[in-house]
């Protein structure tokens, strides 16, 4: 059996959510309604019997009503409204991302965005170190690092009160065997840190605080494009998943000990 289209609800609930979000919030009668949405009466009888005919209202004790199923439908649309709006706020960070990207839409619904300040620079960094210094447990994937914030970043990492793993692409690890081996080593000898290796599947950089917030860094081709950033359960349950995913085959630094010759 086909399922009916959705697109007359749809219409009829963006045409005429402001009548029946207001029926759902106060049941009225319609000489009240019409003062409250500022309507002619003719115009108002109209919205009402479409209303009525989609099964969104009815009328009971001398008010209009939203029916159960006009109710659950009128949160369902704003709710779809909401998550638009949280789509629009966050374009300008994920225009920047490839085609093909992984990043889940759970990650964006309710997230805060933060992009860069144009006469500022590294000023996302600083939003995410500020994260860091609360956080008691820090988990970490990112295909690409930026090296002017190591001594910072070693601060958490050294401080003996916090939790630390990151997983850090391959390449990067190629990267400090022939530039900087010693600070892979330094961070490794952190006793609460650990640092992992693998070839990072997906585009972004993803921090995981506390197992309450996830952090969506997306890289430009000089620093960070933008930051999303989400304390939701879908989101976190989302991001618990992919940093999962590639821990189970991420090399540790401890494990192996040695980087770039140290034994």
């Amino acid at each position: 059996m086909v399922p009916p289209s959705p697109s007359p609800l749809a219409e009829t609930l963006q045409a005429r959510l402001d009548c029946l979000r207001t029926i759902n919030d106060d049941p009225q009668e319609k000489r009240t309604l019409t003062d409250s949405l500022d309507i002619p009466r003719s115009t108002l009888d109209d919205i009402v019997r479409e209303l009525e005919e989609k099964g969104l209202v009815s009328y009971r004790d001398g008010e209009w009503h939203t029916t159960p199923w006009g109710q659950l439908a009128c949160e369902m649309h704003y709710s779809y409204l909401n998550s638009i709006r949280d789509l629009i706020k966050a374009k300008p960070v994920l225009d920047i991302l490839p085609p093909n990207h992984s990043l889940s839409e759970s990650v964006i619904v309710d997230a805060e965005v933060k992009l860069p300040h144009p006469n500022v620079s590294g000023c996302l960094m600083g939003t995410i170190l500020e994260r860091l210094e609360k956080a008691n447990d820090i988990r970490i994937a990112t295909p690409q690092v930026l090296t002017g914030y190591y001594e910072q970043f070693y601060q958490y990492c050294s401080n003996g009160e916090t939790s630390v793993e990151i997983i850090l692409d391959q390449q990067i690890r190629d990267w400090y065997e022939s530039q900087d081996s010693e600070k892979v080593n330094e961070l490794s000898n952190c006793p609460s840190t650990s640092v992992r290796w693998r070839e990072i599947p997906f585009e972004f950089g993803l921090v995981l605080l506390d197992d309450e917030e996830v952090i969506v860094s997306v890289f430009a081709e000089h620093g960070i494009a933008g930051l999303i950033m989400n304390d939701s359960r879908d989101a976190m349950a989302w991001a618990r998943d992919r940093y999962d995913s590639i821990r189970q085959d991420s090399e540790s630094t401890k494990n192996s000990n040695k980087i770039s010759g140290v034994t």
